[in-house]
This record gives C-alpha cells, sequence and structure tokens, in this order.
C-alpha cells in the first residue's frame, strides 16, 4: 500500500509537468517563430518524462500502473478546473429557479 501510494505521488508529479507543460506551451506557442518544431519539441519531452518516469516506478505491476495513471488525472481535473475549460459544480436550484 505504501509503495503504491508513492507511485500516486509519482503519477501527481508526473501530471504537473505534462498537463503543466502543456498549458505553458500552448501560452508561449505565439510568441515563438518556429511554431511547429515548439509543439513537437514539447510533445516529445514532456511524453518521454512520463513514459520513462512510469517505467521507472511503476515495475510492469498492473496496481501500480493505475495508481500512477489515476494521479496524472487527478492533476488533469485540477488543472481544466483553474483554466475553466470544466466549470465548476453548480448547486441545482429548484423548480422555482
Amino acid at each position: 500500500m505504501e509503495k503504491t501510494l508513492l507511485v500516486f505521488t509519482a503519477g501527481l508529479l508526473a501530471g504537473v509537468v505534462f498537463f503543466g507543460g502543456l498549458w505553458w506551451t500552448v501560452r508561449q506557442v505565439a510568441s515563438v517563430a518556429k511554431s511547429r518544431l515548439f509543439l513537437l519539441a514539447s510533445f516529445g519531452v514532456r511524453t518521454a518524462i512520463v513514459f520513462f518516469g512510469g517505467l521507472a516506478v511503476c515495475d510492469e505491476d498492473l496496481a501500480k500502473i493505475i495508481a500512477y495513471m489515476a494521479g496524472m488525472l487527478v492533476v488533469r481535473t485540477i488543472i481544466l478546473q483553474r483554466v475553466s475549460l470544466i466549470p465548476a459544480a453548480k448547486p441545482k436550484r429548484g423548480a422555482d429557479g
């Protein structure tokens, strides 16, 4: 259980690197001369970090892989809410509201 929690934390970190890096890339791409190369390089670096980080901590164990991906999905959800692509849950109004 302790190792799974550590892998989940690694997934959180990988999610911050991947999705935070994606957010940063999208904000910077307009100011870069070779935007296609910039996007491709950013994708390659982010993907390599997530892939090799996952290889390092998961050891081909399904529970660890799920924990790693769950950590990434938690960060993805948080970042999407921060940049307002997923609206926060709103309380439901009554029939008169």
